[in-house]
């Protein structure tokens, strides 16, 4: 019972500091932070990757290497160290590096659509 309420407790921190990190980059439809499978799209739109880096998302292995690109370059375009995206990937870790993403210095980030 515990481990259900822990994991749905990490879903919604994950969820929500996504949805911050998509404001803070003008991202439409934040509110896809909360949708299984699609928070990835919305990861993918945040980086402007096409659709199709979802599936490589979905994919063993290749997912991780997808997954540091895509954070990394959140990183950056959230103007901050490069090294924070590879914190991502590290289980439990990754909760303080989304808290850090979005909660660090409001910066707002000027996107061409």
């Amino acid at each position: 019972m515990y481990q259900f309420l822990a994991a749905i407790a990490i879903y919604i921190w994950v969820a929500y500091c996504l949805m911050v990190v998509a404001r803070k980059t003008n991202t439409t439809k934040d509110w896809y932070a909360w949708v299984l499978i699609v928070n990835y799209y919305l990861m993918t739109k945040i980086v402007k990757k096409p659709w199709w880096w979802v599936i490589l998302l979905l994919i063993p292995i290749v997912n991780i290497i997808a997954s540091l690109i895509i954070f990394v370059e959140i990183s950056k375009l959230l103007k901050k160290p490069w090294w924070i995206g590879i914190v991502m990937v590290v289980p439990f870790a990754n909760l303080v590096g989304w808290g850090y993403l979005a909660f660090s210095e409001e910066i707002e980030v000027k996107l061409k659509n």
